[in-house]
């Protein structure tokens, strides 16, 4: 297309990324219609729009970002060895961990209030879920997972280190958040081996950070940095504060071709969560030159032109092409379709049988860490054990403990439990079945109940019937640009058939 060319390199990318979209042709015919779709919206000059400018600014800067990181070698990570990795594993602690469950509220009256509902036999599990202010653990009854010592907040951190499994703390323990309840669910010692993936990870983390640490150095040293401690003294203690039109003016950090005011460092500190930058000049100035450093690689990466790079301005015309198509099926597809429910109703009785409610599985499970486990927890049940009580004791699926191991109804389209769903699909109703791997764990389960696939009702279908009308009138809008632009399409056909067939 004159203009917009489609190498056979973009082709063959996106036919590996793609690979359900069917032939060659095919994902050649997605290309053009982007293309299209693109040249299109600038003739309307849509890309123009200050959201859809914006949005392809912020691209292009997290795209220059990622190029000069690549070509500095940040992302670049060595084996560690294993020197390295005994010493981090002896630093959290030789594997040793707690898993502790906690209630957080506001006072100290009502966390006492709380204790003595406990201590009279109330389920930790169900007060977590009505009254804990952490919401991410309050959903779980108050399960925090497993954690390293120093994963513990300092103020309740010895405490709670000190309790054994199935022990509570005696009194509302007071921290900056509020008060907690606490009761150690389990403890378990972890070998090197089993931490293996995540030392080594933490590693990489920090080889990067100390690699990011030099580069900015490099940096603010090239572009004449100035830090203006006076001025950040001022915001010291603001981090809830609205930005003024003084902050606006004022200049915290400058460098060559750049600077940072009062007030966008007052909002960096918000956007990114950092509220306790503000609480004193030291930490203050740190995170303004992290804060900075994102600037500088900016402007680095622009004096060397790397936003010419071939790649990054390939995908950042894809990024435009993906904006400027779904401003331009708002603007055409929504007013060309009838979408009202009489007429949906009429695309869904002419296609009858096309829209079926998939079928499901009710499904109890007991996830465990090891086949060995499973084993014995299968020939408990099947001598005659409760599998609901075993579930509360042993499940990983910490949610469900409570459920008894209940995982709710599952379709082939549930994430999150591997190749669970399939095989609940299949299995009979009733027998116990497994043990299975799921992701790298094993489960032993049966299917309690399962409702068969069956038509679905306009009610149930009307969502993917309106996503059908919208899509055939997309597509009718499409067919009229390949009529309107046709004198620009040019397919190079011996290019095409010279390709290498697709995953070679």
């Amino acid at each position: 297309m004159a203009g917009l060319p489609i190498s056979a390199g973009e082709l063959a990318l996106q036919e590996a990324r793609f690979p359900r979209e069917g032939s060659r042709r095919q994902v050649l015919d997605l290309l053009i219609a982007r293309e299209l779709l693109r040249a299109e919206g600038r003739a309307r000059h849509l890309h123009r729009l200050p959201e859809i400018a914006a949005d392809l600014a912020q691209v292009e800067e997290k795209l220059l970002r990622q190029e000069i990181e690549a070509r500095e070698g940040l992302d670049q990570r060595a084996p560690p060895s294993e020197e390295t990795l005994a010493a981090l594993y002896r630093e959290w602690g030789s594997g040793e961990e707690v898993r502790p469950r906690q209630i957080l509220v506001e006072t100290q009256a009502q966390a006492q209030e709380l204790l003595d509902h406990l201590n009279e036999g109330a389920p930790f599990a169900e007060l977590a879920k009505a009254y804990s202010l952490h919401k991410l653990s309050g959903l779980g009854g108050g399960d925090m997972g497993f954690l390293r010592r120093e994963m513990l907040l300092a103020e309740f951190r010895e405490e709670v280190w000190a309790l054994g499994a199935g022990q509570r703390s005696s009194r509302p323990i007071p921290s900056r958040l509020g008060y907690h309840l606490i009761e150690v669910q389990e403890r378990r010692t972890r070998t090197l081996e089993e931490l293996r993936p995540t030392l080594a990870a933490e590693l990489g983390r920090r080889g990067q950070e100390e690699a990011r640490k030099e580069l900015g150095g490099r940096l603010r040293e090239a572009y004449h940095f100035e830090w203006f401690a006076e001025a950040a003294q001022s915001l010291l203690g603001r981090a809830r504060a609205q930005a003024t039109a003084a902050d606006s003016a004022l200049v915290v950090a400058r460098w060559e071709g750049g600077q940072l005011s009062g007030a966008s460092f007052l909002k960096r500190v918000r956007a990114y969560g950092l509220r306790q930058t503000l609480a004193d000049s030291a930490l203050a100035r740190q995170r303004g030159e992290e804060m900075v450093l994102e600037d500088l690689l900016l402007a680095e990466a622009r004096r060397r032109q790397y936003d010419q790079a071939p790649d990054l301005r390939r995908r950042l015309a894809a990024r435009e092409a993906e904006l400027l198509a779904e401003k331009l099926f708002n603007l055409e597809a929504w007013a060309g379709a009838a979408t009202g429910d009489s007429a949906l109703r009429v695309f869904y009785e002419a296609r009858p049988g096309q829209y079926r409610v998939p079928p499901d599985a009710q499904v109890q499970e007991i996830l465990v860490e090891d086949r060995a486990s499973a084993d014995s927890l299968k020939a408990l049940i099947l001598a005659g054990a409760d599998m609901g009580q075993l579930a509360r004791a042993h499940t990983a699926r910490t949610w469900a403990r409570e459920k008894e191991g209940m995982l709710g109804v599952l379709s082939r389209d549930s994430a999150g439990y591997g190749p669970l769903p399939s095989l609940a699909l299949e299995a009979p109703v009733g027998p116990l079945q497994g043990p299975v791997e799921v992701g790298g764990e094993y489960s032993i389960f049966r299917v309690v109940g399962r409702t068969p696939d069956r038509q679905a009702s306009f009610a149930e279908a009307r969502d993917l019937v309106k996503k059908q009308v919208l899509d055939l009138e997309m597509d009718r809008f499409i067919a009229g640009l390949r009529h309107k632009y046709a004198g620009q399409i040019e397919i190079d056909e011996q290019a095409l058939e010279a390709m290498p067939p697709a995953g070679r």
